[in-house]
Parts: structure tokens; sequence; C-alpha cells
């Protein structure tokens, strides 16, 4: 059943200021989630209708743009959502199913290539390592890991390949022991997004752990 445009801002006008408590929301939440489970035919739209979507987003945000403060708290409240790992399993399960074309594969490595990609630090990816960044050097980082990734916690051994050895502040040219962390494959890619949250995060566990084993030691 489709709504006229009236009957959609008289339920919004209804709607507007009301506070769904939290067991309303999660049941919102799964009964949507049951509603895409017997309707996979209905999972993504036609090309037409994505489109007309999308120039009625850019108009109205034309006619109506964000201020900057607006920006940045949903900024804040969109990296805040994605550290909750709830959040993160809801996000999984909305999407599963979904394959996507070849042509939105395309789209989205086009539009998240070069500086437009939320892990671009100015072409620091291109950069050469330091000289004394060598085999010797990683190796000596696994063993004080104790051969294990230090985000999800597998074992050199059931890796069946060596860790890599990541730097903390994305500098290839501080290769000081301080700022070097073993981590799995997966892990190693998992950290070239939200730079500012993963540095933060091996500041403040990671190298504290390493000092108070060096001080037992």
């Amino acid at each position: 059943m489709k709504h006229t445009v009236g009957h959609r801002k008289a339920i919004s006008i209804a709607l507007a200021g009301r506070i769904l408590s939290l067991e309303h929301r999660n049941n919102l939440s799964k009964n949507k989630t049951k509603w895409w489970e017997n309707h996979p035919e209905m999972r993504g739209f036609s090309s037409e209708h994505s489109n007309a979507i999308s120039l009625a987003k850019i108009e109205y945000y034309q006619e109506h743009p964000m201020s900057s403060d607006i920006k940045i708290l949903i900024s804040q409240r969109t990296k805040e959502g994605m550290d909750n790992l709830e959040t993160r399993k809801k996000l999984s399960l909305s999407a599963s199913g979904r394959v996507m074309t070849p042509e939105s594969n395309l789209k989205r490595s086009i539009a998240l290539s070069g500086e437009k990609g939320p892990a671009w630090k100015g072409g620091i990816s291109r950069l050469p390592y330091a000289f004394e960044f060598n085999g010797k050097l990683k190796e000596k980082i696994r063993q004080r890991d104790n051969y294990t990734c230090q985000l999800c916690g597998i074992t050199e051994c059931d890796c069946i390949e060596k860790l890599s050895i990541h730097h903390i502040d994305y500098d290839k040219k501080n290769s000081s022991e301080s700022n070097l962390v073993s981590l799995c494959r997966s892990c190693n890619g998992k950290v070239n997004t939200n730079r500012d949250t993963w540095t933060n995060y091996f500041l403040e566990n990671v190298i504290t752990a390493n000092k108070e084993l060096q001080c037992q030691q």
C-alpha cells in the first residue's frame, strides 16, 4: 500500500517528538529484519528507483544545506555507533544476502579512491619504509608480542604465516619499537580505516601492556 504525500506528512507530524523506548525500537528492528528475510526478492532497488532517490536527496540538501556543527555532530555519532559491537552486528545482519553488481562495485571503488577514501592521508602509503625496518626488527617485535596478534589474539601458529608488523602512528619512517605492534593479516587490513581510533586504541592498550610486561621481567 502506497501512502499519498499528504498522508506521509500527516504521519510525520503525528510522530514528531515521540520518544520510543529501547524495547520498542528493538521490536521494530526485529520485525524489519524478519520482513527482509521473508521478502528476499525485494532486496535492492532498480537502477531507475536508485537514481530517483539520489536526485531527490541532492535536490533536498541543495535547498536545505546542513551547518558545519550538524555535520560534526553526525560524524561523531556515526563513529560512536560503529565502535559499538552490537551496532556492527545489526548492520552486518541487515546487509546479509545482498549481492553487489559489478557496476555497483566499480562505482564504490571510484567513489572511495584517492583523496575521497576514508583512509587517505596525503599519499603516505607510497612512501618507503625506514632502513632499520628489517626482518630482524620485525622478528624482535613478534617475539615481544609472544607471536600473538595484538588485536584479535590469534597466534602465529594458527595463522600459518608470519604476523605483520604495523606502525601505530602510520608513519613508515618511525620504526621505534614502541611504535610497532604485531597483527595478523586480517587485522592489519582492518586498521587502515578510522586511523585515529586505532592509534588511540594501541597507545592506550598495547603499549601500556608491553610496559607492564617489561617491568615484570
